[in-house]
């Protein structure tokens, strides 16, 4: 291990292997706004007729626990590419989850 470890940092890898994180790390970060903003097409609809039959409460709630808590644990690891997105979906979800507990029947 010690040996590729050296022959890996000679042969310069280590700067690949950081910028491949860091693209995996936006991507996956792209991925999850996507998650967290597709509920988000429904809320002019549901604003409008102030019905809420097309949000999915129990998602809605559970994404705005999952942005949070992922939030929380991307602060405490110092890390923002967990921090920042999942606490902009937090967010999201709350606006979703607020209009589904304002508008349902």
């Amino acid at each position: 291990v010690i040996v590729s470890a050296i022959v890996t940092e000679r042969m310069g890898w280590v700067k690949h292997l950081i910028a491949g994180k860091d693209l995996i790390g936006w991507v996956g970060n792209v991925l999850l706004m996507v998650y967290y903003v597709s509920p988000l097409a429904t809320l002019s609809n549901v604003i409008k007729t102030k019905n809420a039959d097309s949000i999915d409460g129990n998602l809605a709630i559970a994404g705005f626990l999952n942005g949070m808590f992922w939030c929380i644990y991307g602060v405490a690891i110092w890390d923002g590419y967990v921090a920042i997105p999942n606490g902009l979906g937090a967010i999201l979800a709350l606006i979703s989850s607020s209009c589904w507990l304002m508008f349902r029947k």
